[in-house]
């Protein structure tokens, strides 16, 4: 970090320092072998132009250091950064990363004309399946569920989120609500094929998701959260019509 003013992006001593620093790197090894040659050349007098080599040779070696120092520094706060947006237990994104990458969806979507959807999906009596088979039975139940929803997506851009406790987030970027049926009848499909057991569901003895779609081609007068509620009153009145249903609304 810099003290006193802070050097902004383009500032002529933060552009002189990269332009120096990559001269330096660029003959690193020259550097270091000279250096260690003028320390062990115990012929060379320690006054004058050999004090003034060593000093400049010194310089180099502490800047390559430094900026290797920097670019650690920078590479792990970039993976703090990359572990702060992904929930730990299902390894999917967290609702910090979900909110960030809707929000960015919902302007690139308003700016060209696109459709969005989004899914939210709840597990059914889930409080019932942890308090019946304990909570390390639960995780488990959650991990499996998200293998499920994996396995029914292939695009890059289509982003699997944990949104609460039992609660997961499909974002699907260029996606009509008919595309988006279609991957919530896939992912239900993939779960009953897993045949999680659930005792104590009145709907199936296996686990099920109830589900809300919401679809929009985003425009000035609506916004996220708007889009956001809709889909969450789709869940629910998933959840009320007696659950394992999935309910779609077009904005």
């Amino acid at each position: 970090m810099h003290s006193g003013a802070q050097l902004h992006q383009g500032d002529p001593v933060d552009l002189a320092f990269d332009e120096m620093f990559e001269l330096v790197m660029l003959h690193a090894d020259t550097v270091e072998t000279a250096l260690q040659k003028v320390l062990q050349d115990e012929s060379k007098s320690m006054v004058g132009s050999g004090t003034i080599i060593i000093a400049i040779l010194m310089g180099c070696f502490v800047l390559i250091n430094f900026k290797s120092l920097q670019k650690s520094e920078f590479q792990l706060t970039s993976a703090l950064e990359a572990l702060s947006t992904i929930d730990p237990l299902t390894s999917v994104e967290n609702r910090r990363a979900f909110d960030r990458y809707l929000s960015s969806e919902w302007g690139r979507s308003q700016r060209v004309g696109l459709v969005l959807s989004i899914i939210i999906c709840d597990i059914d009596f889930f409080k019932q399946y942890n308090d019946s088979l304990g909570h390390l039975a639960g995780d488990e139940c959650l991990k499996r569920v998200v293998k499920a929803m994996r396995s029914c997506i292939s695009r890059s851009e289509d982003h699997i989120s944990r949104y609460g406790g039992e609660e997961f987030t499909l974002t699907l970027p260029s996606t009509d609500s008919e595309g988006a049926l279609k991957i919530m009848e896939r992912i239900n499909n993939a779960l009953a094929a897993a045949e999680i057991n659930h005792p104590n569901s009145s709907v199936s003895n296996y686990v099920t998701l109830s589900a809300g779609i919401a679809t929009v081609i985003p425009i000035p007068s609506l916004s996220v959260s708007d889009f956001l509620s809709e889909a969450d009153s789709a869940l629910y009145r998933a959840k009320e019509s007696g659950r394992n249903k999935v309910i779609t609304v077009n904005m």
